[in-house]
């Protein structure tokens, strides 16, 4: 029925009530006035004073965990609400199965409900999102819709009202090789982050093939008859940057490997975690950007105790395609990071470029190496085995290209470090490190 019809009838009706004098008949005008009335009111003013919102019990959550979100609807005025329907836009992998409806929009849901309020009632619903992908969500917008008592008319509303909830990525052991104890200044995986500290001589040592000639002893050389390299007392490393690569593949359109990029992610996560336990100070550098602001996805060097939330929520929102090539993002780093400041880069993808810039940082002075996150069955130059992921699998140009990184890399004398685990990376229970032999 039409407003405008309905005055009409109620116009007509009234007038046929005075003329024949039926007080039926005026009765029945007076309730298709008051109907009228009500769904005027009802199509006017059904969305106005009407408040929504989030309300979160936490605004960062580990992966795994469940967070609670309260929907609720105020209604501020003194007309009630006989019905509102709300369609509340989050992400589809936070959603529990069988809850909420599809969103028009790729990979959102909707949280589905339904409200009636009186003059100045809140309501609240609660629903539980389950955090099982690691990312900085947004959630929202929320469309309401409401309308008179009889359903005869309804007016639609966007609230453009947003929420952001993080979801850190999934924490497992990351086994580490201990580093020999001839070694104390090469490997960030040891039990402490060592380097050797030029101005605090400990001893000679003999020389080995790499050693600078500045550090040659000349007398102990002419005292043993054999080359000798001063040995410099070992001290803790005061700075540890990890740069992440989430290209997974050399070329963009090779698309990516969301199962490589999670663990690659994982591996950064834990090692930052472990360094950071041990009162390093810890930066993580990725070669991602925040959406819409073209901000790389950092988290500088610090030791604070907030340290390693910043790190998790830079890692949550690292994902492709890179806004620049990691190698950009390394020589970026260069002029910010404390001498003697060790420098690794993990990636599922190791390109020629990204080793000279490691090269450089060693050549700098910061001990540097790499992280190469290749499950077994997807290392450059073979085929996924069996039960392994095929989209772990690099491309053939792509796996030619990381072969010659990788000896570039060790002609360098850069450290590499391999991951091998595979399969589903939510079904891995730990994350171990493997010293190339």
């Amino acid at each position: 029925m039409a407003g405008a019809g309905a005055r009409a009838l109620f116009v007509l009706l009234l007038a046929a009530a005075i003329i024949l004098r039926s007080a039926a008949l005026f009765l029945f005008a007076v309730l298709v006035g008051l109907v009228a009335l009500a769904t005027w009111l009802g199509e006017r003013y059904c969305l106005s004073g009407l408040l929504y919102s989030r309300r979160f019990g936490v605004r960062r959550a580990f992966w795994g965990e469940e967070v609670a979100v309260d929907s609720r609807v105020t209604n501020a005025k003194v007309l009630p609400v006989p019905w509102l329907h709300v369609l509340d836009e989050v992400p589809q992998g936070l959603v529990p199965p069988g809850v909420g409806r599809a969103s028009p929009n790729a990979g959102r849901a909707c949280l589905e409900m339904f409200f009636a309020l009186g003059w100045y009632e809140r309501v609240t619903r609660r629903h539980h999102l389950r955090c099982v992908v690691r990312g900085d969500h947004v959630l929202g917008p929320a469309r309401l819709e409401a309308g008179d008592v009889f359903g005869f008319y309804s007016r639609t509303e966007d609230r453009r009202q947003l929420d952001r909830l993080v979801v850190y990525p999934r924490l497992v052991p990351v086994l580490t090789p201990r580093a020999p104890a001839a070694r104390p200044q090469g490997d960030f995986l040891a039990r402490r982050f060592l380097i050797e500290d030029p101005g605090r001589v400990a001893g000679v040592r003999d020389y080995a093939p790499g050693d600078p000639l500045r550090l040659v002893h000349w007398k102990a050389t002419a005292r043993s008859g054999r080359l000798q390299v001063r040995r410099a007392e070992p001290v803790a490393a005061l700075q540890l940057a990890l740069f992440v690569n989430v290209d997974t593949h050399g070329r963009a359109w090779d698309g990516f490997s969301p199962n490589l990029l999670e663990l690659v992610v994982m591996t950064a996560a834990g090692l930052a975690r472990d360094a950071a336990g041990k009162g390093y100070e810890v930066g993580v550098y990725t070669n991602s950007c925040v959406p819409g602001t073209g901000r790389p996805v950092r988290a500088p060097a610090g030791r604070s105790p907030q340290q390693l939330r910043e790190i998790l929520t830079a890692l949550a929102r690292a994902n492709p395609p890179g806004s620049r090539p990691v190698a950009e993002t390394i020589l970026g780093e260069v002029r910010r990071l404390r001498w003697g400041a060790s420098a690794v880069l993990v990636t599922s993808y190791l390109a020629p470029a990204a080793v000279a810039a490691l090269d450089e940082l060693r050549r700098r002075g910061h001990p540097a190496g790499v992280v190469v996150v290749a499950p077994r069955g997807a290392a450059p130059g073979t085929r996924a085995a069996p039960g392994v992921l095929a989209a772990q699998a690099p491309p053939a140009a792509s796996a030619e290209e990381m072969a010659a990184a990788i000896r570039r890399a060790r002609a360098a004398g850069l450290r590499v470090w391999w991951v091998r685990e595979g399969g589903d990376w939510r079904e891995v229970a730990q994350i171990r490190i493997e010293a190339e032999a």
